[in-house]
């Protein structure tokens, strides 16, 4: 059982350290992406769930706060998009780990200026588009606009 805590109170601090690297990306965030009414309430709706299997299933307090700690990882990948001095933040399709593409290897970015929406860029590098879907403000979008060659949707 010690062991079994010591080892949950390890992944506890890697997690707690890895939050602090999103929140910082997002303090230094020149425009951070802005959460949606439905994203705000998956974050909740998943905090709900990881703390119901923790208090189900875990055998101990410190279950529930590596599930704390889980949402909070959750949540510090979805608020630390965003637009940077060094290039554009988001978080690839299904993977929890915040990458940074560069400016100078953005090719292209599509961009919807009703919904505020950054939708897609192209990479010089690969060939494929990122679609990002992040929503930011008029201001940020027309930051987009100046710095990168933009398709208006």
């Amino acid at each position: 059982m010690q062991d079994r805590s010591m080892l949950v109170i390890a992944l506890c601090v890697v997690i707690g350290i890895l939050s602090i690297r999103n929140f910082k990306i997002r303090s230094e965030c020149q425009y951070p992406a802005m959460m949606t009414a439905p994203l705000k309430g998956a974050m909740v709706i998943s905090m709900a769930i990881l703390v119901w299997v923790a208090l189900t299933v875990g055998r101990s307090v410190f279950d529930v706060w590596l599930a704390l700690m889980c949402g909070l990882y959750l949540f510090s990948v979805w608020t630390g998009r965003g637009i940077h001095e060094r290039g554009i933040y988001y978080s690839p399709g299904r993977n929890l780990w915040l990458r940074c593409i560069p400016w100078e290897n953005i090719q292209s970015i599509e961009i919807d200026l009703k919904n505020g929406l950054l939708v897609s860029f192209d990479s010089k590098k690969r060939p494929y588009t990122y679609t990002v879907r992040q929503n930011y403000s008029p201001q940020a979008l027309d930051f987009l606009q100046e710095k990168v060659p933009s398709k208006i949707v």
